[in-house]
């Protein structure tokens, strides 16, 4: 994994672990499942290091029931992150606002 998948890949734990540290719904095994299946989807990634965000892309990799897991982790942590990592949150906003203006150009992106 090159060094941008592996920032998304830390992040996406990060927020993984806030909801999992807040919330009871997950067992330490499933959060542990869930990781590795992150890091095998960013991993075999068909866009790359070229990627934007899951949530942006046409093609969706992961598995709906780990889809709605995600989902709902985002959805959790996401207003919560600034909070507890500020530094890795901002930098992860900047990166966004500048991948959503390059996102018109991108014919396998649907937003």
């Amino acid at each position: 994994m090159d060094k941008k998948l592996k920032e998304e890949y830390m992040i996406v734990c990060e927020m993984i672990d806030l909801y999992h540290r807040k919330n009871d719904s997950f067992s330490d095994d499933e959060i542990s499942e869930l990781k590795a299946y992150v890091k095998s989807k960013l991993s075999s990634c068909i866009h790359g290091s070229s990627k934007l965000f899951c949530s942006y892309c046409k093609i969706h990799c992961y598995e709906p029931a780990r889809r709605e897991q995600i989902r709902e982790i985002m959805k959790f942590s996401g207003p919560r992150f600034i909070f507890y990592r500020p530094g890795m949150s901002i930098k992860h906003l900047l990166h966004k606002s500048s991948l959503i203006r390059k996102l018109a150009s991108k014919k396998s992106y649907r937003k």
